[in-house]
């Protein structure tokens, strides 16, 4: 009897081991070749290479694009071309863990990507203060770095910033020990690419976009540090940046899309209580209005709002 409980349990392991390893797509280790025939460059940092794109007169003032949780600086396509056709010196880079930038072993929370920033500006030699323009938890990384270090920030653009907000049942069971790193494994490459239609407002084809997003899924320890930020930067109380930067006498815009089914609209009104100062903007778009949906309209606010332009909204 002893044979079969033994014989039964090892099924189990091994009924659970075969999707662990078949269903994760992270095949490869992210090597200096991979990054060989990309437009952009590599900051070396503390904690490994920042992968980054820099465009527009050296002499302009800078821009520094952060993006948000899952995908990298290329959202940022057609707001890296409009800020820099302005006269601006516009950065886009990816976070720790995302795009073709290094995927350190570390703790993905506040203080990894506020170090990333202020060594990347360093590395730069960026004039400071620089504008901030930050997108979901990116706007959350701008704030809480503008909070934290006022002399090196000027104006801030927060594009759905996450604030707070109830987690979904998903991310929650993500947070669990054991359980959690076993669903991204298995999970994890089906989920995101699901999710990724939910970024904008109507359900149109971005096979570009796509595929790019696809790509960085190829990379060993995307979805660690995916899984990593879920759980040491997500559920975190923002309020003490978010009241810090709202006492701060700097200008503020927020661009929010009307029908965001990530960060919803609705979740504007707590952030317009602690950044008393910003002037809100909807968005007739879903999550990402930075694509097709509405980029003309976004970029247009934004160039004239860094410009030192009236931030005009609700």
């Amino acid at each position: 009897m002893r044979w079969l409980i033994g014989f039964v349990l090892a099924l189990i392991l091994v009924g659970a081991a075969v999707p662990y390893f078949a269903c994760d797509g992270e095949r490869k280790v992210l090597e200096p070749a991979d990054r060989a025939d990309l437009p952009g460059k590599t900051a070396k940092l503390s904690l490994g290479a920042t992968y980054y794109e820099q465009g527009g007169p050296s002499s302009g003032k800078p821009v520094i694009l952060v993006h948000g949780l899952t995908i990298p600086s290329y959202l940022w396509e057609t707001t890296f071309e409009d800020l820099a056709g302005a006269g601006f010196d516009v950065v886009r880079y990816d976070l720790y863990g995302r795009g073709f930038s290094d995927r350190p072993n570390v703790t993905y929370g506040p203080d990894l990507f506020e170090g990333q920033l202020a060594e990347l500006i360093e590395e730069l030699d960026l004039e400071e203060p620089a504008h901030l323009v930050g997108l979901s938890l990116g706007g959350a990384i701008s704030v809480n770095f503008a909070a934290k270090h006022p002399d090196k920030v000027d104006r801030l653009v927060l594009i759905s910033p996450y604030y707070q907000q109830e987690q979904p049942v998903v991310t929650k069971l993500m947070n669990a020990p054991l359980l959690g790193d076993y669903l991204m494994k298995v999970l994890g490459d089906r989920l995101l690419k699901k999710r990724l239609p939910e970024y904008y407002d109507k359900p149109v084809d971005y096979p570009q976009l796509e595929q790019r997003f696809l790509k960085q899924l190829e990379f060993v320890g995307y979805k660690k540090a995916l899984l990593s930020t879920l759980r040491h930067y997500v559920p975190l109380d923002l309020t003490e940046s978010y009241q810090e930067v709202g006492r701060q006498e700097r200008p503020v815009l927020i661009l929010w899309g009307k029908h965001d089914k990530v960060i919803p609209f609705a979740n504007s009104a707590a952030v317009l209580e602690v950044l008393p100062q910003a002037k809100l903007h909807p968005i007739d778009a879903g999550h990402v209005p930075l694509q097709e949906e509405r980029h003309e309209e976004c970029n247009e606010l934004i160039v004239s709002f860094l410009k030192g332009g009236p931030s005009e909204g609700l």
